[in-house]
């Protein structure tokens, strides 16, 4: 045997050796001091301190700002029209409780303690402050009372009864956020989706841009990423940098501080005005996706511009995913669309057309995280420019997270918005009392009502109810021995009638921040 074969073997049997040295050295270890599954123990409840409550609210839309450096499609006149906005907040105090006191500001003003109109409401009063004419976005602020939240809340509404803007619009004023998915908008020809970041911070944020369409991923190039200098906003038209996409969804995440996103939309067929809308963010992708306040009328039941579920799968599988639509009398499956397949990365459209009128929530059970948005439509009367084509009008309605307890603004009602209804579906197995307060434009609180709302069904508050009403408090009443959560979604429906026809908005729920304040934090086992 050769000396280099020689130490060879030597070396192979000591290292051998050595790998059952340390094998058996842990079987015996783990025998004498077994490891511990490091499992995390119960969360614990940790209420942060209330601090100054700031909302922020979108400047009229459909309007291209100087530095946007795009152009609106070339069909499209956003000086068509007189368009009149509006934005309205009030604050509330709680049972037992002062009332806070209250700001507006412009936004580039947000981090000034002076106030372009404060308010103060006496006693247990509510108070409402509008603005016409707004020139750009605005930030409602409130402060807390004996270490409560505010309770406040605010919306921006448009309205143009002629021109390419014909329409109805409103959004509510948002939580700025770190993250958020916008499910809105169009860019094929005729059409404009115009995403806006108002960032009411005292830094600069870097907005970062995913965006999906009807046939997967859209690349956004130069879009992909927006800086929003400090207390300013700052858009993108869609159009732009994914043109020709009939169906859209887009997530933005935000770096360096936080920022409030909407989309603006608008469409023309041909001359013929089809519609504007605000919309805010839908909520974050799940298996299970409620949108509220799907407000259905006959045009429905045979139209060519019918009402739609847009849905967004965003993950690398196939989803698929089971539709219900909970009304009035419980459940129920639209036929032909009971199921559908979400392919991965895409966003489908699925048609309410033939649905009876009414109201209903949609719920979307899925096997994959999904989210989604509903597009409600108004068709009119034959147009001036084109006689043979019908207005239209459309409001989104985004997917919402159940809640045990909101506000819901109802911006100009009974001066721009001629009646509103406020959508209230239960999601849960067993019935759901909700107290309901009215928001008094004259700076009172009305009378609480309780309204019963049967389970996995939806019921309206309208009517006299609302009259005078800005906005609305719901509270989820505790159910005795119930096992699920007392919670629900809302949303307002706001109608104008016109000449030619039916205009439409729609407005989100506003959760109570209060809620907001209790987090849980979670410690590993020693």
């Amino acid at each position: 045997m050769s000396a280099r074969r020689l130490v060879r073997d030597v070396a192979t049997v000591l290292g051998m050796t050595l790998v059952l040295g340390v094998v058996a050295g842990l079987l015996l270890l783990d025998r004498w001091w077994p490891v511990r599954d490091v499992v995390g123990a119960p969360p614990i409840a940790v209420e942060v301190p209330a601090g100054h409550t700031q909302l922020v609210c979108a400047g009229p839309p459909a309007v291209a700002p100087e530095d946007s450096g795009f152009t609106f499609d070339p069909d499209f006149d956003p000086g068509a029209g007189e368009s009149a906005t509006v934005i309205e907040g009030f604050v509330v105090g709680r049972p037992g409780q002062a009332a806070p006191v209250g700001a507006y500001v412009p936004l580039s003003n947000a981090g000034s303690q002076e106030a372009t109109l404060a308010f103060a409401p006496s006693g247990m009063s509510s108070a409402r402050v509008m603005a016409s004419g707004v020139a750009g976005p605005a930030v409602l602020r409130a402060s807390p009372v004996d270490g409560v939240a505010a309770l406040v809340a605010g919306a921006t509404l448009a309205r143009a009864d002629v021109g390419d803007l014909r329409g109805l619009a409103a959004a509510r004023c948002l939580e700025p956020a770190a993250s958020g998915w916008l499910v809105a908008g169009s860019t094929e020809v005729g059409s404009s989706s115009r995403v806006v970041f108002d960032n009411p911070g005292a830094t600069a944020a870097t907005v970062r841009l995913e965006a999906w369409g009807a046939v997967g991923p859209v690349e956004l190039g130069q879009g992909a990423v927006v800086l929003v200098p400090a207390r300013s906003e700052r858009a993108l038209l869609l159009e732009a940098v994914a043109p020709d996409q009939p169906r859209l969804a887009v997530r933005l995440t935000v770096e360096g501080g936080q920022v409030a996103a909407f989309v603006q939309s608008s469409a023309l067929e041909g001359f013929v005005p089809a519609g504007i809308d605000l919309s805010g963010p839908a909520a974050e992708p799940a298996l299970t996706v409620l949108i509220p306040g799907v407000v259905l009328d006959e045009t429905d039941i045979d139209t060519a511009a019918p009402s739609i579920l847009r849905v967004v799968n965003p993950g690398a599988e196939p989803a698929s995913v089971e539709l219900r639509l909970l009304h009035a009398d419980g459940e129920m499956t639209v036929p032909g669309a009971e199921r559908r397949v979400v392919e991965p990365g895409t966003v489908s459209d699925i048609s309410l057309a033939g649905v009876p009128a009414g109201a209903y929530a949609a719920e979307l059970v899925s096997d994959q995280p999904i989210t989604a948005a509903a597009v409600l439509s108004r068709v009119g009367g034959p147009s001036a420019d084109d006689p043979d084509r019908q207005v239209v009008d459309r409001a989104w309605v985004s997917a919402a997270e159940p809640l045990p307890a909101a506000l819901v603004p109802l911006p100009s009602v009974g001066d721009r918005v001629g009646s509103a209804s406020v959508v209230l579906t239960n999601p849960g197995t067993t019935a759901l009392d909700v107290q309901v307060r009215a928001i008094e434009g004259g700076g009172g609180v009305g009378a609480p009502r309780v309204v019963t709302i049967p389970a996995r069904a939806t019921a309206l508050v309208d009517g006299d109810a609302l009259t005078g009403a800005v906005g609305v408090e719901l509270i989820a009443q505790a159910e005795s021995g119930g096992q699920e959560p007392s919670a629900f979604v809302a949303a307002a429906i706001l109608v104008s009638e016109v000449a030619d026809g039916q205009l439409i908005a729609a407005v989100a729920a506003q959760p109570d921040l209060e809620a907001a304040r209790v987090v849980a934090v979670r410690f590993p086992n020693p």
